[in-house]
């Protein structure tokens, strides 16, 4: 599993994660910028670094909005996946 704290590029979004720093605690806010212009943020959590293969699974679903009252991980990404795909 690969983290990713530097842009990374898939199917024409690049991913460009920034920290908000405050006193008590620091925030992860994970951009998308297209090659055409525009800007998605995603709702992942803002305490995790999306992996490569959250960032592909994110955009190959779509970019879904969160699944609960809690912003996205990586495990729901993953059941996202397998729901698509029938293997639920």
């Amino acid at each position: 599993m690969t983290t990713v704290n530097q842009p990374y590029t898939y199917k024409g979004w690049t991913y460009t994660p920034w920290d908000d720093v405050e006193e008590d605690n620091i925030k992860k806010w994970h951009d998308f910028k297209h090659k055409d212009g525009g800007t998605v943020t995603c709702d992942f959590s803002p305490y995790r670094t999306m992996t490569e293969e959250d960032i592909r699974l994110w955009i190959d679903l779509g970019m879904p909005d969160r699944i609960s009252s809690c912003p996205l991980n990586s495990d729901d990404l993953k059941t996202l996946w397998k729901e698509e795909k029938g293997i639920l």
